[in-house]
């Protein structure tokens, strides 16, 4: 390792322009290389970035007053650290790349025309700007790191992979975009001026819209990917509307205004939660899973909801809080899936239905699994909703009007990745509390499975309704009890009728109060 400094006359980098010695006018060594330091001090001349290949180890300019230009199409390669001065000036608009392992930069003002960083933990002691385009060019799962102080981008960014840090960036201009699906960006960002977005991903970090018109790309993806660190902070609105958003791996976010994605949202096939704390997703296309089905991704709200405002379609998914239905488009729920709430609370029903059309294909299934689940999903007639037991004891709560054609009570929790009944085997108590003046509407069968202690349907405070219109066969209500001990129940037609000879019916109990007068009960080939 040698230390070279540029001569007072300066010339190429490439040339015969090096001294090993400060303060010379000839030149009595060799350009420097990855292993070298090379100073350009007060005393040095001009300097030329000339070919793609001039390096060194270490770049030290502290003191030099003269011009650097770095040559449009020519790269200046530097290891280690980078150091410029305040009285330098740099011109040309070729690129300046930092190389693999860990480094410091101190700008000290200056514009960088063109920056490329490979790989690894890149410290910025003073904040810095590049007037061109920020290139990562490492797909490696590490990516790079960039800590340090602030970093201003006027061309936008272009990424094979990763890059996080604690840095705070803020983009004004140019093109974002990344061939990579790890989550490129994970600085706390902020996004202003004119503004092209291409394929993209974000980490945990914040993402906040300044001003300036941000344009995404038809067809561009967005993706998602957990990241060491704070959780994603979207301080995003109408301004910067995402495409396609396809979620890598679990994520936790807060949006502290409307995050909207234009096209759909994708779930991994190995699963992964989706999380909001605060604020909603308005979702103008469908909710998927990718390829097979594996695991069922979650969806999960504190305060926040996702909110479906296009035309698309629900994919099998675990909901942790509310789904809402606002829209001039058409929603389907499709045979093969799987709509399954695991949580909602008194506050925040798990499924909002305001506008639209919503299509429920024969088969699909609308599964309700958790302890002080509220569900109230209006005019929409589920085909088949199942109503389960996620512990000894749990109850449901019919706080609106619900329908569905056919009531399956049975025994299942999470996890479940296909179409078929995962279960569990609890033998513990199902309650069904109807509101006041609500109905549960059941069109076709109600069956139940028989390993369920009880499962009771009765009202919750003043007088809640069943209403069975169904006359099918192969029905199972054993062990279910109508109306409770204080509570009362109103059936507006008859409360069953069976054909057939393969019904069950054992261990049913009517209380008092419960209002069977409107229709009765009537038994037929039991």
């Amino acid at each position: 390792m040698a230390n070279k400094y540029l001569i007072t006359g300066g010339g190429n980098w490439s040339g015969s322009s090096w001294n090993t010695a400060s303060n010379q006018a000839t030149s009595n060594t060799t350009a420097p290389t990855l292993s070298d330091t090379a100073y350009l001090d007060a005393y040095s001349g001009q300097c030329t970035i000339d070919t793609t290949t001039c390096t060194c180890n270490n770049l030290v300019c502290t003191g030099y007053v003269n011009t650097l230009t770095i040559t449009s199409g020519q790269i200046l390669n530097v290891t280690t650290t980078l150091t410029l001065a305040s009285g330098m000036t740099i011109a040309g608009t070729g690129r300046l790349r930092k190389n693999n392992g860990a480094g410091t930069i101190t700008s000290a003002g200056k514009i960088i025309p063109e920056l490329e960083i490979t790989e690894g933990t890149q410290t910025l002691a003073d904040a810095m700007r590049v007037s061109g385009i920020l290139y990562q060019t490492s797909a490696s799962s590490a990516g790079v790191t960039l800590n340090g102080s602030t970093l201003r981008l006027d061309g936008g960014v272009s990424a094979q992979g990763k890059i996080s840090g604690t840095t705070s960036c803020t983009i004004t201009g140019g093109t974002l975009s990344t061939t990579g699906t790890d989550g490129t960006w994970g600085l706390t960002t902020s996004y202003a001026g004119n503004i092209t977005i291409g394929d993209w991903g974000f980490t945990a970090k914040t993402q906040t819209y300044t001003s300036g018109t941000i344009s995404v790309t038809a067809g561009s993806k967005c993706y998602m990917n957990s990241g060491s660190g704070s959780a994603l902070v979207f301080n995003f609105n109408a301004n910067i509307r995402l495409k396609d958003v396809y979620l890598i791996s679990s994520f936790y976010s807060t949006l502290t205004n409307p995050l909207y994605i234009d096209g759909d949202f994708y779930w991994p096939t190995t699963g992964g939660i989706f999380s909001i704390v605060s604020g909603y997703i308005n979702l103008a296309g469908s909710l998927k899973q990718l390829g097979p089905v594996t695991v069922t991704g979650s969806f999960f709200v504190t305060s926040g909801y996702l909110v479906m405002t296009g035309t698309g379609s629900v994919c099998t998914y675990n909901s942790y809080g509310q789904l809402q239905i606002n829209t001039s488009g058409t929603i389907t729920f499709p045979s093969t899936e799987i709509f399954q709430v695991l949580y909602s609370s008194a506050a925040r029903n798990c499924i909002i239905y305001t506008a639209g059309t919503v299509v429920v294909e024969t088969g699909h299934k609308f599964r309700i699994n958790s302890d002080a689940t509220y569900v109230n999903s209006g005019a929409i007639v589920w085909d088949t909703l199942m109503l389960g037991i996620s512990s000894t004891t749990s109850t449901i709560h019919v706080n609106g009007n619900l329908k569905c054609n056919n009531l399956d009570v049975s025994s299942f929790r999470e996890g479940n990745a296909t179409s078929n009944l995962h279960l569990d085997y609890y033998t513990g108590s199902l309650t069904v509390r109807i509101y006041d003046a609500k109905t549960l509407t059941v069109y076709n069968s109600i069956k139940g499975y028989r390993g369920i202690n009880t499962y009771t349907i009765r009202a919750n405070s003043g007088t809640g309704t069943i209403d069975y219109q169904g006359t099918q066969a192969n029905m199972d209500i054993t062990n279910c009890i109508f109306g409770g001990t204080s509570q009362s129940l109103v059936a507006t037609n008859k409360l069953f009728s069976f054909g057939g000879s393969t019904s069950f019916c054992k261990n049913i109990a009517i209380y008092n109060p419960c209002d069977l007068n409107n229709g009765g009960i009537i038994t037929n080939s039991i």
